[in-house]
């Protein structure tokens, strides 16, 4: 009986939800600057207990989109089936975000040394960085003049 079940799941699953979830949209606005495709990346999988949605959830920048960069690492999922819902988000999609947001000219930040006080001990140049950076040890070289 539960084959049969499943069967007739999948098969209603493959004739019916599958050709409605292709007709919605699979693009969508985050921002005047980022869009995320979430597009179906294989066909729904009808399980015992679940039913399996895969999307794509690319993060792209709406005014140029090109192609992803580097590989999108896979994710998984717990095989516990408990909850109804799972939502899923690797930190490379925040990672993707910042470099489109960067590219378009946000989250971008420059120190100068003329913003800093001129009584501090502190001067942008590499003595203030050897600490951080040792292989940066020519004198006078001044990282942001």
């Amino acid at each position: 009986m539960e084959n049969k079940v499943c069967e007739m799941i999948q098969k209603s699953v493959t004739s019916d939800l599958q050709p409605y979830l292709q007709t919605l949209p699979v693009t969508a606005e985050i921002d005047n600057v980022l869009g995320i495709d979430y597009s179906l990346v294989a066909a729904p999988q009808a399980k015992a207990q679940v039913l399996d949605v895969m999307f794509k959830g690319e993060i792209f920048n709406r005014n140029h989109r090109s192609p992803v960069a580097t590989p999108t690492p896979t994710m998984s999922l717990p095989e516990d089936s408990k909850q109804m819902v799972y939502f899923a988000i690797s930190d490379y999609a925040f990672n993707i975000a910042s470099r489109v947001y960067h590219q378009a000219g946000y989250l971008n930040f420059s120190i100068t040394d003329d913003m800093l006080p001129h009584d501090s001990g502190i001067r942008l140049n590499t003595k203030a960085f050897r600490p951080f950076t040792p292989q940066m040890e020519i004198e006078g070289f001044v990282i942001l003049p």
